[in-house]
């Protein structure tokens, strides 16, 4: 006789020790025979929901079975549409759209920031080749867009105008250890352009020195503090300054 006062082996909802033991054994029998005759711990139900399966839409997407049989891009347009005639209409007109049963699509060509050559699938075609590009891009733009100011530039152009300078500064003439700077020539806080009209690559001293003077305000201030000139006049002759527009002084 156990403590709760029944005769039996345990009794089921007991709380006392011994039948709390006895209970735990049992449920441990059942399951070492539970997994004997199963072969394993999943039953066919969850199998079938670790199946993977093509969408109902017809897409080609392959989903889990325990989502119903749409992907998420078909369930939401279902969502939207509501009508499953509509639906399936618009998956229709979606797949004529791409000409490819792929939900999918490769883009192959050059990034628009730093201009290497890439490859990358998608729901939409890609235009930078990785995340960090596309957030300087983006940073660029919002920077000139905070000044009012015209124009874009991207980082291959940055890079075409340093390698026409033999990797020097456009204004001290020395060279460049690692990446250049990006000077705008008239700053975008006096009204200067954001294009590759208004950049020149400068080392970091440089940049940092000039602020946001005009170049015959950065020479008298250079003077004033005991400093060496920089060149801030060129020639419209020289092929390395022909993307400067008007605003900036030249030579005769």
């Amino acid at each position: 006789m156990s403590e709760c006062g029944t005769t039996s082996a345990y009794r089921r909802g007991c709380r006392c020790d011994e039948c709390r033991k006895a209970n735990a054994e049992a449920q441990r029998k059942y399951q070492r025979s539970y997994k004997a005759s199963h072969g394993g711990w999943y039953t066919k139900r969850y199998k079938r929901r670790a199946e993977r399966i093509p969408c109902d839409s017809g897409c080609g997407a392959m989903v889990l079975a325990s989502r119903g049989g749409a992907c998420r891009a078909c369930h939401s347009a279902k969502r939207t549409y509501g009508n499953k005639r509509h639906y399936l209409a618009q998956v229709k007109l979606d797949k004529a759209a791409r000409g490819t049963s792929s939900r999918f699509v490769w883009t192959q060509g050059p990034c628009r920031w730093c201009g290497t050559s890439f490859m990358a699938r998608g729901s939409r075609p890609a235009q930078y080749c990785s995340d960090s590009c596309s957030r300087k891009a983006k940073a660029v733009a919002r920077r000139g867009r905070e000044f009012s100011a015209t124009g874009t530039y991207t980082w291959s152009e940055v890079m075409r105008l340093f390698l026409a300078f033999d990797r020097c500064c456009a204004y001290c003439e020395q060279p460049v250890i690692g990446q250049p700077d990006p000077d705008h020539v008239v700053p975008l806080s006096r009204r200067g352009a954001n294009s590759i009209t208004n950049i020149l690559p400068s080392c970091r001293a440089c940049n940092s020195d000039k602020r946001d003077l005009l170049l015959a305000e950065w020479n008298a201030d250079r003077a004033r503090r005991g400093k060496p000139p920089v060149r801030t006049s060129w020639s419209f002759n020289d092929p390395r300054f022909r993307h400067l527009t008007s605003m900036v002084p030249v030579a005769a």
